[in-house]
């Protein structure tokens, strides 16, 4: 699985100009859009693991009815992010 783990994607000489699927893993959302943007990506999927219930109830990563995902992260973060990101369920991924 292409998770980012240790900061890098399997494929991140291919990825330029391209949108980018992503597995789900222990690292943050935040920094999974960050190392795909740096290597040239122009839009990002993170597909989940299983770990995000129906309507997209994903524990510690949120969800849509508690304020949205990655609220754990410093919004100012997010402002680093240039690209579209998206987190799709297990299934659609």
């Amino acid at each position: 699985p292409n998770q980012a783990h240790g900061g890098k994607l399997l494929n991140a000489n291919q990825l330029k100009g391209r949108v980018v699927l992503v597995d789900r893993g222990r690292i943050p959302l935040l920094n999974k859009v960050l190392i795909a943007q740096a290597a040239g990506a122009i839009g990002v999927v993170i597909a989940d693991d299983g770990t995000c219930e129906e309507e997209l109830e994903c524990g510690p990563a949120g969800n849509l009815r508690d304020g949205g995902f990655s609220k754990t992260d410093p919004s100012y973060n997010w402002r680093e992010v240039k690209i579209p990101s998206i987190l799709v369920t297990e299934e659609d991924g």
